[in-house]
Parts: structure tokens; C-alpha cells; sequence
């Protein structure tokens, strides 16, 4: 889980978001993808920090019951886990001028090959855990699941804050409301993050086709513009590339609190 970037030495991690990494059992049949109802859960919290410190006390609790205290940016292993949270270089490739002229313009416009993110660092939650229980305990199944998500707890009730797949995906997708009228006025990236991605929400059923990235306008617009096009006719293609974007935010999520004091991630 990547969160803060363009992070520094002097950067810290939220001390009152918690930072979930939930799993889930697939099965695959006819082509589609269905998750199970056992899930893993990993959170990991971060104390405050003492003046003039940046080292953070921080701790680990699983749904099997492993707990663990270690802190910010020392490697720590015990008894097959082994945790990592701190300052990394941000692996992540965007030329963003290229993106915004191509939302713009409605034509592909990637043709500079700038990385703007170029030596620019991030803070990074990395957990490794044996395999071998996750498995028994779905069953024997080894086509998992993994998504992140920050949450803070208010009025004993956990607010999701963010949840996101790929780097930049629904910033890409969603940000602009032009793309359908049915968006104006709307923030359709906080509509996605209310949502469990386990779990759609009824309240939200309104809006189902414009945040879900298999049927959304948007990913229509930007599978048509991929594919040098101006309109909007390439539904069927646009399927094809918003499924492949979907299993993507399932098996490889990254998340984004909006704690801008301290957190704050694609």
C-alpha cells in the first residue's frame, strides 16, 4: 500500500486512519469472477510522533489473531511475518501533462515520455505473511483477492476514506464531470470510495453506471480515445478494457486517505 506522495524523511504516516489490506477467496466460472464470503484482514496503525522525531510507533493486528509492534522504517520480521513501512522510491510512471492534454483534447496525446513522478519518493505499508493459513482458511483456494483501504473510525462507525486499483485510475476516470451530464455537480471519486468493493451499496444504485468502470461513459470515452477515436461508439471494446481495469483494482489495489496533513496517496 502506497500512501503520501512526493513524501519526504520528514513525512509521517496518519496516526488515525487505519490502513486495511482485506482478502477474499475467487472462483472462476463461465468467465466471470466471484469472491467468497471468509475474509483476512491486516490493519496496521501508526502512534503520533514526539518533537523533533519522525520514527513512528506502529502495530499490526490480523483477523487470525497475529499482533505485532514495530516501527517506521526498520524492517521487521517475527515468526514468518515480516513488515515493512516507511520511505521507498515511488515506482509509479505517469507523464501527467500528457494525460491532461489528452483529456482535453480527446486525443491520445502521450507522446512526450516525461515521467513526472521522476525521482519523486512515497511511504509504503509492504506485509508478508505465510500463505499457507490464508489458504486453509478459504478452503483450499489460492485465487485471492487483495484490495486496500484507509478507514477512520467516527461515532464508532468506520468511514472509508479511499480505495483505489490502479495508480491515478479514478482521477483519470472520474474526475472530469463533463464527460456525462448525468455527473454534473456530482464527486463521483467520493461515491467510489464510499463503496465496499465487496459489498455494492443500494444507496448509490443512482449512479451504479456512471462509478462502475465496466459501464461508465467515462471509460467509454477514454477506451475510444485509445483507440484514436472521438465518439463514443466503442462500448464493446470498452467492455473488454474496463474488465481488465476492474481485476486490476481487485489484485492490485493501492489506496489514497485524504488525511493531507499527514496522508495522501494515489
Amino acid at each position: 500500500m502506497n500512501v503520501f506522495p512526493m513524501a519526504t524523511p520528514q513525512s509521517l504516516f496518519s496516526n488515525v486512519l487505519t490502513h486495511r489490506f482485506r482478502l477474499r477467496p475467487l472462483t472462476t466460472s463461465g468467465g466471470g469472477v466471484a469472491y467468497g464470503t471468509a475474509e483476512h484482514t491486516i490493519d496496521v496503525t501508526f502512534s503520533d510522533v514526539s518533537e523533533g522525531s519522525t520514527a513512528q510507533k506502529a502495530h499490526i493486528v490480523t483477523s487470525a489473531g497475529r499482533e505485532a509492534s514495530f516501527v517506521s522504517g526498520k524492517p521487521f520480521e517475527d515468526d514468518g511475518m515480516r513488515v515493512f513501512a516507511g520511505l521507498v522510491s515511488d515506482p509509479f510512471f505517469m507523464d501527467v501533462e500528457a494525460a491532461i492534454r489528452t483529456d482535453l483534447s480527446g486525443k491520445l496525446s502521450f507522446d512526450t515520455a516525461v515521467n513526472t513522478v521522476h525521482f519523486r519518493d512515497v511511504l509504503s505499508i509492504v506485509v508478508e505473511l505465510p500463505f499457507a493459513p490464508i489458504v486453509q482458511q478459504f478452503d483450499g483456494a489460492t485465487l485471492v483477492a487483495a484490495i486496500s483501504e484507509n478507514v477512520v473510525t467516527r461515532r464508532g462507525k468506520p468511514i472509508r476514506l479511499e480505495r483505489l486499483g490502479r495508480p491515478e485510475i479514478k482521477n483519470v476516470l472520474m474526475a472530469n464531470p463533463t464527460r456525462d451530464q448525468r455527473a454534473k455537480g456530482i464527486e463521483l471519486r467520493d461515491l467510489y470510495n464510499r463503496e465496499d468493493v465487496f459489498a455494492l451499496s443500494p444507496c448509490t444504485a443512482p449512479f451504479t453506471s456512471l462509478v462502475s468502470m465496466l459501464t461508465s461513459p467515462s471509460s467509454t470515452r477514454w477506451t475510444a480515445t485509445r483507440l484514436g477515436r472521438s465518439d463514443q461508439t466503442g462500448a464493446t471494446r470498452c467492455a473488454i478494457y474496463s474488465s481488465t481495469t476492474i481485476w486490476s483494482l481487485i489484485s492490485h489495489a493501492h489506496s489514497r486517505p485524504e488525511d493531507s496533513s499527514r496522508s495522501s496517496a494515489r
